[in-house]
């Protein structure tokens, strides 16, 4: 698949209020993923995006740890969000990339000090900061 059919596949996930085809474009990017960045870009403007559905964006956060690598800026720039929900599920994707991720544990530890960051935003980003390290020193 070309960009310019990840971008139609991008444009339909943040238009569609249909669960189960949501369900099925993020799964068939995420298949791809290890083919090429594109799903990492197209799961990360998707993840950063102003509009919010808790469902779409948990879904894709666990999708871009299957993209792996190419994934981990995109995560990191989500810890950005204004939305706790979205840090909270960048973080757990982050925590569950493993060593890959390692560039990022230094932002997280100055997401987690950020006020007005909900409590389990919080904790998601300790946790993520406690599995890195695990991976990265064991």
């Amino acid at each position: 698949m070309g960009t310019n059919g990840f971008l139609a596949l991008k444009d339909t996930l943040l238009g569609s209020r249909n669960d189960q085809q949501r369900s099925t474009i993020v799964q068939a990017i995420g298949q791809m993923g290890s083919k090429t960045t594109t799903p990492a870009k197209v799961f990360g403007e998707v993840l950063v995006s102003e509009v919010v559905d808790i469902q779409l964006t948990q879904a894709v956060a666990a999708a871009l740890v299957q993209v792996g690598l190419p994934s981990v800026p995109y995560l990191k720039e989500a810890l950005d969000h204004q939305d706790s929900r979205v840090v909270e599920f960048a973080a757990r994707a982050l925590g569950q990339s493993g060593a890959s991720a390692s560039e990022a544990l230094p932002y997280m530890v100055v997401v987690e000090q950020r006020p007005g960051l909900s409590p389990l935003a919080k904790e998601s980003l300790a946790r993520a900061v406690v599995k890195l390290r695990q991976n990265i020193y064991n």
